[in-house]
């Protein structure tokens, strides 16, 4: 069975040949809206039992209207294929993860102790891009249990740069 990484790039290649990767993503981001919020609809979806021809009349009539004319096509693979709602939910990720590739843009997570000023932010984020030579869109998160500094999740890469590490390596040290 493929993954979701598979059918996301199989969806994007697809989307790039007919120049329209902007409105798939609008499209799978309504559609994966539409299913976060009526997950029951997702469950009839995805569900093996439904036949073919059902499957196909709910989702015309269940897709965010204006979605782009690779969808239906791609959902009724995804489906035969054994694709699940949560593995949909990956398809988006991933989707939306080529597309700012495409675009040169990487998304970075930064985790503060406290609640970082605009300035701060700033600064790091020009830092990320000067490093990176990538657009950097930058996400910051708020936890104390870190203690000081700051981690950055970079494309499941984790630099941990927190006090509360700094404190842990020393202590490893110690024991020694």
């Amino acid at each position: 069975m493929k993954s979701s990484k598979d059918y996301a790039a199989a969806l994007f290649s697809l989307a790039c040949e007919e120049r329209a990767e902007e409105s798939v993503m609008a499209a799978l981001e309504q559609t994966d809206a539409l299913l976060r919020e009526y997950p029951e609809l997702g469950a009839i979806l995805f569900s093996p039992t439904l036949p073919r021809p059902d499957r196909e009349a709910l989702l015309k009539v269940s897709l965010p209207g204006g979605s782009h004319v690779l969808l239906l096509p791609f959902f009724l693979f995804f489906c035969k294929s054994g694709g699940s709602l949560e593995r949909f939910h990956g398809c988006v990720e991933e989707y939306r993860r080529l597309l700012r590739r495409k675009h040169r843009v990487t998304r970075v997570v930064a985790t503060f102790a406290v609640p970082p000023t605009s300035a701060e932010l700033a600064t790091l984020q020009k830092r990320l891009e000067r490093t990176h030579g990538d657009k950097i869109l930058l996400e910051h998160r708020v936890d104390p249990a870190i203690l000081g500094g700051v981690i950055l999740e970079t494309e499941g890469r984790i630099t941990d740069g927190s006090l509360r590490r700094r404190l842990q390596s020393i202590k490893e040290m110690i024991e020694q």
